[in-house]
């Protein structure tokens, strides 16, 4: 076939002379080991393949030994991301341990003959010093850096998308691995705003090293600022490839990321960006095709590289691969890991150690040295000291030697770390600790005395540990703050509180994010610091030894991301012994402990007052229905107190925390506060500002030069369970100094707000995910959007659509379609279509324009596309202050409109039936409305839903025509109405039951039960408690229950004795029935049996 094909295209002798020099080469066996998930084009393979160059691919966390190496002439390794962990959990822990482990073996195996091809994944920081880490031994570093040659650039423009930018180079040393290399096209993009890049600078210390490719003269080293500015950091020429011997081995290096090299060679990726990496159209311009006029011989010089890489392991007979031979070697053990990482989580009796935040010495502000710091942290029985000196009386020269004093200073029984108390320049305050860089000129104000770019901090200082410092007497909401890795819940001067920010610290936790609590001692003397180590709260955390905490806040180990933070408590008395774990919760105090109370996600959950200096609880059993954190809060007779670090429980339907660099959510429909609202367009315009008009984004103020017009999404991150996800974004304020392009997303610092002046507004979106949820988190039903707008000023009414929420083109649901609409006369009944070409049609309940469903009345949508209310006949002056407006829709695609119609039941009569029998139940929208009768409703499914009623309807959230392809492949194959139950009791267990057996559990969310009803099974149905008491506020969890006993928890939370009846709903019938009494004293639980 190969022979036909070359001579039909007129190749013949080509492809003849191709395939004589393949087989005249000798084969090169090459093992990919892939930090990440690097895998080898299937293009540039079959090429390699051509040429008897071979790929096996493997992982770099799965353990090798020294017969699995020598099984290849050379090693590939090109996505090493460094030594970090992105959990605290077991496979995470394990496999940063069997990486460090091959690397080793890697080493060793080079030396002794093997050869390694070493490329930098994006050159950011944190990769940038763990290679550097790695290959120091070969003298060679890398640096986060750009290689940027301005009289050597093609841009290519994209339309609206940044434009490609390559650069190229004739300068090519004479060698092997060089022949037939006349020119190399590289990438001078900027992937992403925190110093990724597509061609990181090589450095080469060691005289042993042959460049190969090396940029023009005309080239620097360079930073990039907003994927347009560039500041030159080194005037040298970069290299761009370069070999060296290693003893009996080799070793090579190659700057371009392996986008360009090894994955995705040939692609020209949509909108040029390949995930989060703005690469620009690839498209073979390293490899062969260049760009315009300048070809390149990148993929000659990678087959030149492997042979001669190669040549030193055939000579030492190294490589006798076969494939059989190769999957038949014994599995190497998995290199030796602490077990306190393994087990932290569960972790018997763990020590706890005395950490010490805030000390200012010499080197800033305060007085006395690290050396003296250390002696007294040591007599005060302080294990970890972090060192926070005040930035704005910092010398940047004095970085290195105070980094080594703390160094010197510490030893097996005490710890001393480096870090920083930057400001911003409005005030708010960030401790940065343990990190290696000293913050950067550029992220800094004119003056060099404030942290200008604050998101500099979540990203580009690897392995420090960033606290966002008093938050509560700062003038940053605290729903705008970074996430950074901590929150200072307490600080203290002079021995007195001065900032108490549990406020934040419970915000974050409840909202997913997870910061680690800290304490902050505001310390200028080791004088003081004796006194300070004894007031107020002090820090603990957990671990074995001071070697094992030191190792998890060192540069090996803090990964404090996800869910998985090493325990810490803040005390000033009591301690906690255990929490989570067996026991599930056990404190002490040398005074009477007088009262603990545990909240889940804001709401009191458990209360106990044990009047007692020990408190156990041997097991409390937490909800699992929703995604919730709770935590521990304790005081003693004293007034003494301990707070505890969050700890995570319950279900989801897919990832509900926040990103790695902490600045985004999950799993939302809005990502990243302060910034856009989805789906919305608010316009309310006045005579005298833009401010709430909309503009770009509902940013009127986009370039400048005039600001202080755009509002502040403010979002909060409600609710997740597998039933439902909510979301509300409250505009209430304005930024007063910042237009859009200084705002959105990651890529900029929080800025200031003030209060809103025309309205305030609430927008809520609710997200019901189908069953078995795969991937993004979708939706099986149109994702819900609400919003109330309330007007904080009189205005006057402009224009015939007043206010506007949104518009039927707008990005993420664009679903103008052909401007088709129909709807239900409120009077007659009877339906009503047409097409709007010119003015306006008001919509009433449950009618539809193009893809937009109406689920309240008094909407109007005009020819343009604009949706928005009615606008008031308003004569007697201005709309008043706290004039209020109030709407409720969904979209889907226009082809999909009237079939979703018909499924909610405002076409005529709903395609299924349900009849109720025990409370109320209003099925005239999307999101059934129930009223409770003792706690539950009750009902019949009288018709199920026809199984032809959903079919051609995909699932998505963002649903539009548009996207509709996406989603082909997950059709909609379930039907469960979305129903909320007022009148269910939160304090108790409730349930969605269907012909007598219990279905799933529920959860009261605002005072309602959210859940779900298939109404595509038939027979009876019941929604509300399972287990009731004429005690409303006794807790009540199940631990276990079957059809012949109930276990139960229950608690008194409040400051009086109760006894009380318990019973179960009838309407279960795989259970137990329970009808008892019970007496519980006044803060106390107890488990009891059933029968």
């Amino acid at each position: 076939m190969l022979l036909l094909a070359c001579v039909g295209l007129g190749f013949f002798g080509r492809c003849a002379n191709v395939h004589a020099q393949a087989d005249s080469q000798p084969r090169v066996n090459v093992l990919v080991l892939a930090d990440g998930d690097l895998q080898i084009d299937k293009t540039l393979a079959k090429q390699l393949k051509q040429e008897n160059i071979h790929f096996v691919a493997g992982k770099l966390s799965d353990p090798l030994n020294e017969q699995m190496l020598k099984s290849f002439h050379m090693v590939l390794i090109a996505d090493y991301t460094g030594p970090s962990m992105s959990y605290l959990l077991k496979k995470y822990v394990q496999n940063y341990f069997n990486i460090q482990q091959n690397l080793k073996l890697i080493d060793r195996y080079v030396r002794e003959g093997g050869s390694l091809f070493f490329s930098p994944i994006y050159g950011d920081v944190q990769g940038a010093l763990a290679y550097t880490q790695m290959l120091k031994p070969y003298g060679v570093s890398v640096l986060p850096y750009q290689i940027r040659d301005h009289e050597h650039l093609y841009v290519r423009e994209r339309g609206n998308a940044r434009p490609d930018e390559y650069g190229w180079t004739t300068n090519i040393s004479k060698h092997p691995a060089t022949e037939g290399v006349k020119q190399i096209v590289f990438s001078q993009t900027m992937f992403r705003w925190d110093d990724m890049y597509s061609n990181p600078v090589i450095r080469l210390h060691d005289k042993a090293w042959q460049p190969l490719v090396t940029s023009m003269p005309s080239a620097v080293a360079a930073r990039g600022f907003d994927y347009a500015r560039w500041e030159t950091i080194e005037e040298q020429s970069p290299v761009i490839a370069a070999v060296r011997d290693v003893e009996k081995g080799r070793l090579g290096v190659l700057s371009p990321c392996h986008y360009y090299t090894f994955t995705k060679p040939y692609d020209d990726p949509k909108h040029g960006w390949i995930r989060e990496s703005h690469t620009g159209r690839i498209d073979g311009s390293f490899m062969d095709k260049g760009i315009e006029g300048h070809p390149s011989d990148g993929r000659k010089l990678l087959i030149n590289m492997f042979r001669w890489l190669a040549d030193t392991a055939r000579k030492q007979n190294i490589s006798q691969y076969d494939a059989q031979q190769y999957a038949a070697l014994p599995k190497p053990e998995n290199a030796p890991t602490p077990d306190f990482l393994l087990h932290w989580d569960t972790q018997k009796n763990p020590n706890w150690h005395k950490m010490f935040v805030g000390a200012r010495s010499q080197f800033s502000d305060g007085t006395g040295t690290i050396a003296q710091y250390a002696k007294a942290a040591k007599d005060a029985g302080i294990g970890m000291l972090y060192m926070t000196e005040t930035f704005e009386h910092f010398d940047p020269k004095q970085w290195d030697t105070y980094r080594q004093a703390c160094a010197d200073a510490s030893d097996d029984t005490v710890k001393v770390m480096a870090g920083l108390d930057i400001p911003d320049p409005y005030g708010n305050r960030y401790l940065l600790l343990n990190s290696p860089i000293f913050p950067q000129p550029f992220m800094l104000t004119a003056d060099g005395k404030a942290m200008l770019k604050t998101h500099y901090l979540a990203l580009t200082f690897p392995n420090g540990i960033v606290i966002a410092h008093r938050p509560s007497t700062s003038p940053l909401p605290e729903e705008l703050l970074k996430h950074f890795q901590g929150i200072s819940v307490f600080t203290y001067r002079d021995g007195q509180m001065v900032d108490n920010s549990l406020s934040a610290y419970e915000w974050q936790l409840y909202r997913y994010s997870n910061p680690m609590p800290y304490v902050v001692h505001e310390t200028y003397s080791p004088q003081a610091l004796k006194d300070e180590s004894k007031a107020g709260h002090q820090l603990y955390a957990a671990a074995p030894t001071l070697n094992d905490l030191h190792w998890y806040f060192s540069p090996r180990g803090n990964a404090h991301f996800w869910e998985s933070p090493v325990p810490m408590q803040l005390s000033s008395g009591p301690m906690v012994k255990s929490f989570g774990k067996k026991p599930f919760l056990e404190i002490e105090s040398d005074a009477p402990i007088i009262d603990v109370s545990m909240n889940e996600n804001f709401n009191l959950y458990r209360r106990w007052k044990p009047n007692s200096k020990t408190f156990k609880v041997d097991h409390v059993k937490l909800p699992e229905v929703h995604v919730n954190w709770t935590y521990v809060n304790a005081t003693d007779a004293k007034g003494n107190n301990v707070i505890t670090a969050g700890k995570h429980f319950g279900k989801q339907a897919h990832h509900t925390w926040r990103c790695g660099d902490r600045q985004n959510w999950w799993s939302f429909p809005n990502l990243y506060t302060g910034t856009t609202i989805t789906q919305f367009q608010l316009e309310l315009p006045t005579y005298w500002t833009k401010e709430g008009s909309g503009g770009y984004n509902g940013f009127p103020n986009v370039d400048g030069p005039m600001r202080g017009e755009n509002m502040v999404s403010i979002l909060d991150f409600a609710y997740a369970s597998p039933q439902v996800y909510i979301q509300d974004s409250y505009l209430d304020q304005r930024y007063y100094n910042s237009i859009y392009k200084e705002t959105v997303f990651d890529a900029k610092p929080s800025q200031m707000t003030n209060r809103s002046r025309v309205f305030e507004a609430k927008v809520r979106y609710q997200q019901f995910p189908p069953n078995n949820c795969r991937g993004n988190l979708a939706s099986a039903f149109p994702m819900q959007k609400q919003v109330t707008i309330k007007l904080r000023r009189p205005v006057q009414v402009i224009g015939d659509v007043f206010p506007a929420i949104t518009n039927l083109d707008i990005h993420h649901a664009r679903v103008k379609g052909d401007m088709n609409y129909a709807y239900a006369d409120p009077k007659t009944g009877k339906e009503v279509t047409g097409k709007l070409t010119k003015g306006y049609v008001d919509l009433p309940k449950g009618g539809s324009i193009g893809g937009l469903i109406v689920l309240s009345d008094g909407l109007r949508v005009d020819h343009k596309g604009k949706v928005g209310f009615a606008a008031p006949d308003y004569t007697n002056g201005s709309l008043p202050i706290g004039h209020t407006w109030e709407a409720n829709f969904v979209t889907v695609p226009p082809s999909m409109v009237q079939q979703w119609r018909k499924l909610l039941g405002f076409t005529g009569e709903k395609p299924y039936e349900v009849s109720i029998s025990q409370g109320t139940l209003d099925q005239s929208n999307m999101v059934h409305q129930a009223v409770a009768q003792n706690f539950g409703i009750s009902g019949q499914i009288v018709k199920t839903l026809p199984e032809s009623e959903i079919d051609g309807i995909i699932i998505g959230s963002l649903v539009t025509e548009s996207t509709t392809t996406k989603y082909k492949a997950v059709p909609l194959t379930e039907y469960r109405v979305p129903v909320d139950v007022q009148g269910v009791n939160y304090n108790w267990p409730a349930a969605v039951v269907q012909q007598g057996k219990l279905l799933m559990p529920v959860d009261v969310f605002e005072g309602k039960a959210r859940t779900r009803l298939d109404v595509m099974t038939d027979g009876s149905f019941y929604i509300g408690n399972t287990l009731m008491s004429d005690a409303p506020n006794l807790r009540i969890a199940v631990v276990k229950w079957d059809d012949k006993q109930l276990v139960c928890e229950v608690n008194n939370p409040t400051d009086k004795d109760i006894d009380a009846k318990i019973w179960s709903a009838a309407q279960l019938q795989d259970r137990s029935k329970v009808q008892d009494k019970v007496s519980v004293g006044a803060g106390q639980s107890k488990h009891i049996t059933i029968k």
